[in-house]
């Protein structure tokens, strides 16, 4: 599946900001379209080192969890589950 420079970087700028609201301590990730779906490869703090995870996130939600906060809240909960692993920053509350 052919996808364009501006859906690949509106899909990484998307992921990004979900991921920034999961705290996570320090993180990375690859991101690929596999058909209508993309695939991404995490890595996260953890304790003791990195957790490796992979995920794949239908293509639609990516795209729609910028303006649609019941698919964000929805990519956010799966995430959150997937990389409950990680280390979280502290809060500041």
């Amino acid at each position: 599946m052919v996808t364009s420079v501006v859906e690949m970087a509106a899909a990484r700028e998307n992921l990004a900001s979900l991921l920034a609201l999961l705290d996570l301590e320090g993180h990375r990730f690859e991101l690929s379209l596999d058909d209508e779906e993309w695939k991404v490869s995490l890595e996260c703090v953890a304790p003791g080192g990195w957790l490796s995870v992979n995920v794949r996130i239908p293509r639609a939600d990516l795209r729609d969890a910028a303006d649609d906060p019941r698919v964000e809240q929805r990519l956010l909960n799966d995430l959150g589950a997937r990389l409950s692993g990680c280390r979280r920053e502290e809060s500041n509350q």
